[in-house]
């Protein structure tokens, strides 16, 4: 039997200033967060990080125990977003030497 995958989801927290992105995951690690936390998850039929189709989490327990949607024959999976690195770090990660060891 092949194993079935969760749909990926974005998840954000609401604050005073709005929506503040928290990732991308699945539906089932986004049900797992702390209730205590207010966020926002987008639709799982739609593209995770490219929607403003946002539900709650009540909603998402109602559409998440449905199989994820089929794209259309031929039609690629959604780009990976880049993971980001702060200036601070990459001046850091150039700073180091390459081979691990320093100078002799």
């Amino acid at each position: 039997m092949p194993h079935r995958t969760k749909p990926l989801v974005e998840v954000a927290a609401r604050t005073g200033e709005g929506r503040v992105p928290l990732g991308i995951m699945n539906t089932g690690q986004a049900l797992d967060l702390p209730e205590e936390l207010d966020v926002e998850i987008s639709h799982p039929d739609k593209e995770a990080g490219a929607t403003d189709h946002f539900i709650g989490r009540d909603e998402l327990r109602k559409v998440g125990n449905r199989p994820a949607a089929r794209r259309p024959a031929g039609s690629k999976p959604a780009a990976a977003k880049p993971a980001t690195r702060s200036a601070a770090a990459g001046k850091a990660a150039a700073a180091k030497p390459a081979s691990g060891r320093r100078g002799r």
